[in-house]
């Protein structure tokens, strides 16, 4: 159900207190996910774009 604030803010009611919970143990996770991301240090990986599936590249000689 969306509700209007006093201030002309709009938003969802508040839920029942386990759904609540639930929400906010799943953005806890969320967040805690995005942070370990965060930290990895991805300067020599290569962009997206540079993937090719099924194409191998070998480097060197046999």
């Amino acid at each position: 159900m969306i509700t209007s604030e006093p201030d002309g803010r709009e938003g969802l009611a508040a839920g029942e207190p386990a759904h609540d919970a639930a929400v906010a143990a799943t953005a806890r996770h969320v967040r805690a996910v995005i942070g370990t991301l965060r930290t990895l240090d991805l300067g020599t990986t290569a962009p997206a774009a540079m993937y090719h599936p099924g194409e191998e590249r070998t480097v060197g000689t046999v």
